[in-house]
C-alpha cells in the first residue's frame, strides 16, 4: 500500500506562486498621464472660451451703458431749461455692430418731457446716435435730435 496522495488531492502546503509580476497602480501607467494631460488641456480650452464670452458680454454691457449715458446728456443739452428734463422711459439703445468692430454705432430713441417757459412739461420725441471705440469704450462722436410731438 502506498502512502502517496493523488496529485489533485489538497495538501497543507500552498502551491508555489506563479512567476507573475504585481500590477502597477493606474497612476504609474503612461496612458493614465496622457489622459490626465488631455483632460487638463480640454478644461483649459473650455475655460478660455467661457472667459472670452464673459468678457465680450461685459464689454457690450459697458459700451451700451456709456452710449445710453451719452445719449441722455446730448438730449438734455438740447433743452432750453435742462433742469426740468424728464425721460419718460429708459433709453432704448441698441447696436447692430459686432464687438470686434473698430467703431460701434449705437442708436437710441424714446420720449422726453422738456419744460416750456412756464414750467409745463411738453412731450418730445428724440433720437440719438453714439459712436464708441470698440477696444477702449471711448465716445468718438455723438448727436441727438429732438422733435416735438
Amino acid at each position: 500500500m502506498s502512502t502517496a496522495l493523488p496529485s489533485n488531492y489538497p495538501t497543507a502546503e500552498p502551491p508555489p506562486p506563479p512567476d507573475v509580476q504585481p500590477r502597477k497602480p493606474w497612476w504609474k501607467k503612461w496612458w493614465a498621464w496622457v489622459l490626465i494631460i488631455l483632460a487638463a488641456i480640454a478644461l483649459l480650452a473650455l475655460l478660455l472660451v467661457a472667459l472670452d464670452k464673459w468678457s465680450i458680454a461685459k464689454l457690450e454691457e459697458m459700451n451700451g451703458e456709456t452710449a445710453a449715458r451719452q445719449c441722455q446728456e446730448d438730449v438734455t443739452d438740447k433743452a432750453k431749461y435742462p433742469g426740468g428734463v424728464e425721460f419718460v422711459d429708459p433709453i432704448d439703445i441698441s447696436t447692430a455692430d459686432s464687438v470686434d468692430a473698430d467703431v460701434l454705432t449705437y442708436t437710441g430713441s424714446g420720449d422726453v418731457d422738456f419744460p416750456n417757459g412756464f414750467g409745463t412739461p411738453v412731450r418730445h420725441l428724440y433720437t440719438c446716435t453714439v459712436l464708441i471705440e470698440g477696444d477702449t469704450g471711448d465716445v468718438r462722436y455723438s448727436s441727438a435730435f429732438v422733435f416735438p410731438k
